[in-house]
C-alpha cells in the first residue's frame, strides 16, 4: 500500500468501446488528480478542460443545459481504498460521488507502476497517472 501513497496528475484516460474503437471521455488532454493517503483514503477528480463555461458567474442560476454539460465533463468521487499487492489490484470503496448511484460501490482496478507513473485499468478502460508527490 505504501507505494500508492501520494498525489498524481492524470496523463490520459482511454475507454475501449464495444465496437473496438477508442474514446477519451474527458477529451484528449484531461485534467485531474488522484490522491492516496497513508490512512487508507483516496479521492479522484477528472475534468474535460474544454467543457463550456456558464454564461453567468452565478452558478445557482445556470440553465439546465449548462449544468448538464458541466456534469458530463467532470468525474469525481472519494472514499477508502485497499490494495491486493499479490494480485495487483486496488479497490476504491466509494463514499461520496458526483454520480450518486456510485456511492457504496467497490471499484476494482488493476494497477501497474512504471517509474513515477501509475496505470489503473478495468476491462474497458485505462487511466495513466504521473506522481507529483
Amino acid at each position: 500500500m505504501e507505494q500508492f501513497i501520494g498525489v498524481y496528475r492524470i496523463v490520459s484516460w482511454e475507454v475501449f468501446e464495444s465496437d473496438g474503437s477508442l474514446s477519451h471521455p474527458m477529451g484528449s488532454s484531461p485534467r485531474g488528480f488522484i490522491s492516496y493517503s497513508a490512512g487508507g483514503h483516496m479521492a479522484v477528480q477528472i475534468m474535460n478542460p474544454d467543457r463550456p463555461r456558464f454564461t453567468s458567474n452565478d452558478r445557482w442560476s445556470s440553465s439546465s443545459d449548462e449544468v448538464a454539460a458541466a456534469y458530463a465533463g467532470y468525474n469525481a468521487y472519494a472514499g477508502r481504498y485497499r490494495v491486493n499487492v499479490d494480485e495487483r489490484y486496488v479497490i476504491h470503496t466509494v463514499e461520496c460521488s458526483l454520480y450518486p448511484n456510485r456511492v457504496g460501490e467497490e471499484l476494482r482496478r488493476t494497477f501497474e507502476f512504471d517509474g513515477d507513473r501509475l496505470t489503473l485499468s478495468t476491462p474497458d478502460s485505462k487511466l495513466v497517472w504521473q506522481r507529483l508527490e
